[in-house]
């Protein structure tokens, strides 16, 4: 497709595929590059980096942010905030197993961010299985969440008269089977990582079911089934959701055996400095120390591809 003087919006755009994806498609000259994100900050921050870019000169790029699974009213709410508020639980459960009513349409996040911007291209690079299938959203059965955002997103597209959509998808695994205990739990196999393979998987058929329906856009999916990494490398403050992580230094020698008993929290102190160091931005997987990123990805486990190779 031909981008020059067209509306790109790149949702996930603040990740490490999103900016990669972003800096590739200054090339094309398109008119506005949109970059969405979860939070305002991040948008903005991903704005700022991609306009220092070489290349960005005459290109207006703009921010978008909120959750997309949610109705614009709650787009900047925790899930947990709302299923703990009967009012918006209530909403927001109407709105996911009701029909796909105009007035349904037009008040969620991701319907009104399509018509509003009208992209004529759109590359997704949200993790949507790492989305909606943890645990703290189990109670809201996440398939339903998934089936309801791909017909609003049909749905938009066709009023936005998008003409690409382009997903960069997720197998789960970081290339490896049901013997990956340790970065979703020390079940094998994890109930959490079947979860969202199970979800990723789905995602999928949805997207093709979509390419083959008249009246849609042209519909790709690349589906990497390796990790992607990395965002950065670096050394400073140590955060994690955007907050700092507080250093912690132990106070007494711990036997492994009671590390993770009730009685260790005097083992510990919290300081009020954050903990600082040399790390290895992973994205939305998180920070790693170059060791542990080194063990991760060493023969036999995850196997991985840079941002710029997708």
């Amino acid at each position: 497709m031909e981008l020059r003087d067209k509306t790109v919006l790149i949702l996930g755009g603040a990740g490490l595929v999103g900016i990669a994806v972003a800096r590739k498609a200054l090339s094309g000259r398109p008119a506005r590059i949109i970059l969405g994100s979860l939070h305002r900050e991040e948008a903005d921050e991903a704005c700022a980096l991609l306009r220092a870019e070489p290349g960005s000169e005459g290109i207006s790029v703009e921010p978008a942010w909120g959750d997309l699974f949610l109705p614009s009213e709650m787009r900047e709410l925790q899930r947990r905030q709302i299923l703990e508020d009967d009012g918006l639980r209530g909403r927001l459960i109407d709105d996911m197993y009701g029909e796909l009513t105009d007035e349904v349409f037009e008040r969620s996040t991701l319907g009104t961010v399509l018509v509003e911007m009208k992209p004529n291209a759109i590359v997704d690079c949200i993790n949507t299985a790492g989305v909606l299938a943890v645990e703290e959203h189990l109670a809201t059965l996440y398939l339903p969440q998934l089936i309801r955002h791909t017909q609003i997103l049909l749905e938009g597209m066709k009023r936005a008269g998008t003409e690409v959509y382009v997903k960069v998808g997720t197998a789960g695994t970081g290339g490896m089977g049901l013997n990956i205990p340790f970065t979703h739990s020390e079940e094998r196999p994890s109930r959490m990582l079947l979860a969202k393979s199970s979800l990723a998987g789905a995602q999928s058929l949805l997207l093709y079911l979509m390419a083959r329906t008249p009246d849609a856009p042209a519909v790709k999916e690349v589906k990497p089934t390796a990790a992607i990494s990395w965002k950065s490398i670096g050394r400073g403050m140590i955060k994690r959701g955007g907050r700092p992580i507080m250093r912690a230094d132990a106070t007494r020698p711990l036997p492994l055996a009671e590390a993770f008993e009730a009685g260790a929290d005097d083992a510990y102190s919290v300081s009020k400095e954050p903990l600082e160091g040399v790390y290895l931005d992973a994205g939305e997987n998180g920070v790693f120390t170059l060791g542990e990123f080194e063990a991760l990805t060493a023969l036999g486990l995850m196997e991985f591809v840079t941002p710029e190779e997708i």
